[in-house]
């Protein structure tokens, strides 16, 4: 707290009589006045806090509800397909490329029996849930994680479970299938932040052996309303 001279202005600590600057008599009715003035401006200080503190809080609080939305595990609920025939294309499609010569088409495979077998995939992947949609030329890879419950003392449950979510947009190149795009939660990513998401995700399946090797030999893709065709390089 200063004193502030009525002559120079001079900011004076509290106890001088005196201007320490120009040593004029300092009219001690101006501290009451500059105790008010403090009292205001810490007043503000703390407003101004609170505002930011709530807007800091509204902003993560409208991030955690884009990337994590409630929904997100509900995709596979209801299974119709026969994950056998992913299974069986799987395994006569690898047969083919370790011992064919050319490019190789498989059967078409449809969209309800590709979630079928990403239904049992989703244990080994350790995932809550997984399922695609089929349009034609392109492929939406959605999926779906669960964080928690985290309970106290194996008793009481504190938080959670929470889900979210990762989707991918495959499209038809002259590569084959590729991922095209991204997104986590309700936020689409860009640039490298979508081969960032798709290395994270893709660590999940590393021992999907069979499946990442025929994935390394798409050399094209056929993606119609509901169904898939593959066309497979053999290996050299």
């Amino acid at each position: 707290m200063k004193t502030y001279c009525q002559n120079c202005d001079y900011p004076n600590d509290l106890g001088h009589l005196f201007c320490v600057k120009c040593g004029v008599k300092l009219v001690l009715e101006n501290v009451q006045e500059d105790l008010e003035l403090d009292s205001r401006i810490e007043s503000t200080k703390r407003r101004l806090l609170v505002v930011l503190l709530v807007l800091v809080v509204a902003l993560v609080g409208l991030a955690v509800l884009a990337v994590w939305p409630s929904k997100a595990s509900k995709r596979t609920s209801t299974v119709e397909g026969n994950a056998y025939v992913v299974d069986a294309a799987l395994s006569r499609m690898q047969a083919m490329a370790e011992a064919g010569s050319g490019p190789l088409t498989n059967q078409p495979i449809k969209e309800e029996d590709i979630n079928a077998w990403l239904h049992q995939a989703c244990g080994r992947a350790g995932v809550q849930s997984m399922a695609v949609s089929l349009k034609p030329g392109s492929c939406l890879l959605h999926i779906g994680f669960q964080a928690g419950p985290w309970t106290l003392f194996k008793r009481t449950k504190l938080l959670g479970p929470f889900a979210f979510s990762r989707d991918f947009s495959c499209g038809v190149t002259s590569n084959g299938l590729v991922v095209t795009g991204a997104r986590v939660g309700h936020l689409p990513m860009v640039g490298p932040l979508v081969a960032v998401a798709s290395a994270r995700v893709a660590g999940r399946f590393n021992d999907f052996s069979r499946e990442r090797f025929l994935m390394s030999r798409v050399v094209g893709a056929k993606i119609e309303d509901g169904q898939i065709t593959l066309v497979v390089k053999s290996s050299p």
